[in-house]
């Protein structure tokens, strides 16, 4: 008796006329722009951070003379980067399913991308997860920072950047990196500070002590570069928080 033949299943696949058009790019230009909307923009922020470094660092085997040590550690590192996962869930974005639209062709790939960086905020934060306290040892602070990976993100963008037009970075608590993103002309940058920032931006604070280092570098980044600043002002960013918008010119 013959063995039943197998089936293999087709891996791939390609369009059936393969110097066709795609359907999309048929489409009028309005047309188009609306579908790249539905499934680019977003009306929250789009969470940005550096994952390779979001979860805690892996104990080093040579810091530790005494293996029991070693794996204490090691129990510890496991329970803490288990308990991260949930958290960064809330990083990864809802686009899983429309990304593969880009590689259909250069055309549609180029359009939907100005939709989907000039179109949305993107927000680098640590409000979700603050694992940056004095005795924690466990992760790569510097690394992780925002201020640190916002420029590092940009710069992966490649060409790409030319379309992005807001990001917002949480600064509170932080240092400010005065040149951060200036390269990329017509950004919009958004520093979240707190709600009373603006009584702070004096000469002293409130309570008459002596101005916060933050609060010193904003006021410089201001004054130095006004001449290239077209707007700055304060308005509400949620949360009881403010934003001082920086809008470079052209």
């Amino acid at each position: 008796m013959a063995s039943p033949r197998k089936l293999n299943p087709e891996t791939t696949s390609s369009p059936a006329i393969p110097d066709a058009p795609s359907f999309l790019t048929t489409l009028p230009p309005e047309i188009r722009n609306h579908v790249y909307e539905v499934l680019f923009k977003r009306d929250e922020p789009v969470l940005v951070h550096n994952k390779d470094a979001y979860h805690a660092k892996e104990p080093e085997r040579d810091k530790w003379m005494s293996t029991d040590d070693y794996m204490v550690d090691i129990r510890r590192f496991e329970k803490i980067y288990e308990e991260e996962m949930d958290s960064a869930d809330e990083f990864r974005q809802v686009f899983h399913l429309e990304l593969p639209l880009l590689l259909t062709c250069r055309q549609i790939y180029h359009e939907s991308s100005g939709v989907f960086y000039g179109c949305n905020v993107f927000m680098l934060s640590r409000a979700l997860n603050r694992h940056d306290s004095d005795n924690d040892e466990s992760h790569d602070e510097e690394v992780y920072g925002q201020l640190d990976y916002a420029p590092k993100w940009v710069s992966k963008l490649g060409s790409q950047v030319a379309f992005l037009r807001t990001v917002a970075i949480d600064i509170f608590g932080g240092e400010v990196a005065g040149d951060l993103l200036w390269g990329a002309v017509g950004l919009l940058l958004l520093l979240i500070l707190p709600a009373d920032v603006g009584s702070q931006l004096g000469e002293v604070t409130a309570d008459g002590g002596a101005p916060q280092p933050i609060l010193l570098k904003l006021k410089c980044l201001y004054h130095g570069r006004r001449q290239e600043i077209a707007v700055t002002r304060y308005s509400a960013f949620g949360g009881g928080e403010a934003a001082l918008a920086v809008v470079r010119g052209s």
